[in-house]
Order: structure tokens, then C-alpha cells, then sequence
């Protein structure tokens, strides 16, 4: 259990945070796109058929044991001349390739067996966001403009969509339509593939928001809800892009992180520090009050068996229960956390500022950590 710092200096810390932001997104809509925050990236994990793939604070792809925290191999090698520059997102993995998207502005697909890269692809700027799979296709936005469409076996490109503004929204489909986000402000809904009515990366429909969005969307129930800069959480009609609720559900600050569903509930963190639990057919808030963390939640919350798990820029991981918004438990990390969390069971994944990847088990409610690595230290040890 931990003690909640003032409110004061949450306010403080929560200001600098998003000044921060607000600053280095000036400076992309003006068309200078800086590092984020360092060039190592904030990487979330993706967690597939016994290991653990999380980008390192020195750029690079580690595959570790899931149970153990293991390292099992990296990409690229020690000696190899490939510089990633750095690693924002979760990789997507196929039966036998792993794709990873480098700051570097290229897409690699690395083989499971041999570690070694088969193809990369190359963008006009930095990637963000995390590549997507759909069938035989790699789908990846860029901070260029561009959502391009990558032959998942050969690398090479098979249509783009080119947006008004970077695209850190990593893309979603529901059937043969893809969505995502742009800094421009608007959600597009373009088409995967050709069918009788489109023709593949050809725009289906727009919605424009009142800000930038570097959300992903998520599609639940023929819905599609992403927050906006414009401190609203939408959901539209996953097939004509109207609005599904009377208005967007507004917050206190930005969306940033992809929200998530239980089914009947969507549960989404704002940099105003608050978990919001909203009826997804309604748009109405279920708690009585949303729940608040110590800091701006950029990090996507996680459900388990146990409840909600979420983390904020303060550096702390909250389990809460999705009948009423209570805390059920409260967990020090100390570093911030910013990258999305991964749950499998009641076990859950982070990896924080630190460049400390961990596992835990929240079996119970109780914190009983299974493994931690830090992913930059030569020793790989963590507290």
C-alpha cells in the first residue's frame, strides 16, 4: 500500500507533465517531430506462445522466458549494424515473424527461428505506434502522414493512405475496415482490401474531433471508441462513422491511452489523472465518481480477474474494482509507467521509464512478483 502524494504537488507534476506534451506536440503540428522523451522508447510487451518481446533501453528487441524473465535472444545482435534508435511500441508477432517498428522509421520482420531479419521497409519519419496484422498485410503508421500496407512476406508495399497530420494511432480492423487516428484530428475508417464497393486504402468515412488524437482505437459491439486531445472519448458507428452516443464524454484533460472492455462497460484513463468507467451504449458514467491516480495516465489499463489494473506517470500500479471504482490495493513502482499493460490470467506486464520490465501475479489482490529484467543494464539487475 502506498500514500498518495498532496494534491498540490500532484497538480504541479501533472501541469509540468503535460506542458511537456503540449510542447513537443507544438512542435510535430508544426512539422519538427523531436524525440520522444529519449531515444529509447517506452516499449509495452507483447506476450505470445511462452515468451515475453519488449523493445530494451539501448533499442533493441529482447524475447524473454514468460515465466522465468529469461532473456532468450535479441534483436538486432551485438555485432549487427542496425540501429532501431529506439522502440515506442509492442511488436506484432505471426506463426513464424515477429514485425517491430523502429524510431529509426523502419519496419523489420524478424524470423523466430533464426533472429535474423528477413526484410525491413522503410518510412519518411519516425514510427510510434505499433504495427498491425490483418491477413497477408503489415499495417503501420508513420509520423510522415502516411498508414502504409506492407506485404507481411515479402516487405513490400501494397497500398498507403496518406492522412493530414502523424499517425501514432496503431490501426484496428473490424471485418474489411481499418481505423485509427491522426494528429490532424480526424478518425478514418479506410478500406483493408478490395471489395465490391472499395478498393483497398481507399477512405470509407472521417469524423473530426476538436484535437489531435495519438490514441488506438478500440472496436467493441459495432462501435468504435477513441479519445481525442479535445478531452472527449467518442464512439462512432463502426460502419458510417455517426455518433453512437448523444456527445462525447468528456474528461478534464487529454485521452491519450486506448481504453478497454469488459463488454458492458469501457474503462478509459485521461491526463487529468482519472479512470472513467462509461456504459457503452449510453456514454454515461457508472461510478460514482472516477477513480484518481497520482499522476496523467498515458499507459492503457488492463482487466483481470481481480479488476482493473491501471498505472499512472506517478509511478504507481492501482488494482480497483469495476463494480464501484474502489481501490482494492495500490502498488509502488516508482519509476513512471507509460506503455500499455498486458495481462494474461492474473498475471500482468509493465515496463516503466526505468527501462524495468516486470511480472506479476495479482492472484487474490496481493502483489507477488514472478520476475523483473532491466532491459539496459549490462547485469540486468532491478529492485
Amino acid at each position: 500500500m502506498i500514500l498518495r502524494k498532496t494534491y498540490n504537488r500532484y497538480i504541479a507534476s501533472r501541469n509540468l507533465w503535460v506542458l511537456s506534451i503540449i510542447a513537443m506536440c507544438l512542435l510535430i503540428l508544426g512539422g519538427c517531430t523531436p524525440n520522444l522523451m529519449g531515444g529509447a522508447g517506452w516499449s509495452g510487451v507483447l506476450v505470445d506462445d511462452g515468451l515475453t518481446y519488449v523493445g530494451s533501453g539501448d533499442g533493441k528487441l529482447i524475447a524473454l522466458d514468460s515465466n522465468t524473465g529469461y532473456p532468450k535472444w535479441y534483436f538486432p545482435e551485438e555485432d549487427s549494424d542496425i540501429d532501431l534508435n529506439g522502440i515506442y511500441a509492442p511488436p506484432a508477432i505471426s506463426d513464424s515473424t515477429v514485425y517491430v517498428a523502429g524510431y529509426n522509421g523502419k519496419l523489420y520482420a524478424v524470423d523466430l527461428d533464426s533472429h535474423r531479419r528477413i526484410w525491413d521497409f522503410s518510412a519518411d519519419s519516425h514510427i510510434v505506434a505499433s504495427p498491425y496484422l490483418v491477413d497477408d498485410l503489415v499495417i503501420f503508421g508513420s509520423s510522415d502522414n502516411v498508414l502504409y500496407a506492407v506485404d507481411a512476406y515479402q516487405g513490400f508495399e501494397r497500398w498507403r493512405f496518406e492522412a493530414d497530420g502523424a499517425i501514432w494511432s496503431t490501426p484496428s480492423a473490424y471485418g474489411d475496415i481499418l481505423y485509427f487516428g491522426s494528429l490532424d484530428k480526424n478518425i478514418y475508417a479506410i478500406a483493408v482490401r478490395d471489395t465490391e464497393k472499395y478498393s483497398a486504402g481507399e477512405l470509407i468515412w472521417t469524423f473530426t474531433t476538436g484535437g489531435a488524437i495519438a490514441s488506438s482505437p478500440l472496436i467493441h459491439d459495432g462501435k468504435v471508441f477513441i479519445g481525442s486531445f479535445d478531452y472527449g472519448l467518442y464512439a462512432l458507428d463502426a460502419m458510417t462513422g455517426d455518433p453512437a452516443w448523444p456527445e462525447p464524454f468528456k474528461a478534464n484533460n487529454w485521452f491519450w491511452a486506448r481504453p478497454v472492455s469488459d463488454g458492458a462497460n469501457i474503462y478509459a484513463g485521461s491526463l487529468d489523472g482519472n479512470i472513467y468507467a462509461i456504459d457503452s451504449k449510453t456514454g454515461r458514467q457508472i461510478w460514482p465518481n472516477p477513480f484518481e491516480t497520482g499522476g496523467p495516465i498515458v499507459a492503457s489499463p488492463t482487466l483481470i480477474p481481480e479488476g482493473l489494473v491501471a498505472a499512472s506517470d506517478d509511478g504507481n500500479v492501482y488494482l480497483i474494482r469495476v463494480s464501484d471504482g474502489r481501490e482494492i490495493r495500490s502498488f509502488s513502482n516508482e519509476e513512471k509507467i507509460r506503455a500499455p499493460l498486458i495481462s494474461v490470467g492474473s498475471s500482468i506486464y509493465l515496463s516503466d521509464m526505468g527501462h524495468i520490465l516486470r511480472s506479476a501475479d495479482l492472484e487474490d489482490g496481493f502483489w507477488r512478483e514472478r520476475w523483473c529484467y532491466n532491459t539496459k543494464e549490462d547485469n540486468n539487475k532491478c529492485d
